[in-house]
């Protein structure tokens, strides 16, 4: 086991105080097993009270009205908490399915209502329809997933062109989309 699981548990509960209501899944490396002894912890929140948001000693990263984005350190491991409302979330991924394929890679950790599943039940099918999506959102999680591992040694064909999924695929994706264009894998 990781030192990024093994402070799992004390996160998630210092999470669930401030909102035990809310939505929690693992995301990034650690969800999908390749994470390093340097790797932070990430986790998403979906929550309908932003305002009750409070993450002692973590350094607000960005805010606006449907996210807000902490990150701190626990027992030095860094972390990151990004808190979604239902609202946001929805935007953000379930309206534009095609950014969503590393989304449904995560591990739910705590969702009281099924918020987080219904959203990847209503993601998962797009990718059905969409064989070239699905390959290049295939190929990229690959990618990066060696590139995390190499430390950046090894760069294949989708993470030269599209290094960042969120600053460089999603945007690509939407304009795919937008003009009704084919994905080219």
């Amino acid at each position: 086991m990781s030192k990024q699981r093994d402070i799992l548990p004390d996160v998630l509960a210092m999470v669930l105080q401030n909102a035990p209501d809310c939505a929690v899944a693992l995301c990034g490396s650690v969800s999908m097993g390749y994470e390093r002894p340097d790797s932070d912890l990430d986790l998403l929140v979906i929550t309908d009270d932003l305002t009750r948001i409070a993450c002692p000693g973590a350094t607000l990263k960005h805010s606006n009205p449907g996210l807000r984005y902490f990150e701190t350190t626990f027992d030095g491991i860094p972390v990151t908490v990004i808190y979604h409302t239902p609202e946001a979330f929805d935007d953000l991924l379930v309206s534009r399915p095609w950014r969503g394929y590393k989304f449904l890679q995560i591990e739910i950790l705590h969702d009281p209502t099924g918020v987080i599943q219904k959203c990847k039940d209503r993601i998962a099918p797009w990718f059905e329809e969409h064989p070239d999506t699905l390959e290049l959102s295939r190929r990229w999680l690959a990618e990066h997933a060696e590139r995390q591992l190499s430390k950046g040694k090894k760069l294949g064909e989708v993470i030269k062109k599209f290094p960042d999924q969120m600053h460089d695929l999603w945007p690509y994706l939407d304009e795919q989309f937008a003009q009704g264009s084919s994905v080219k894998p």
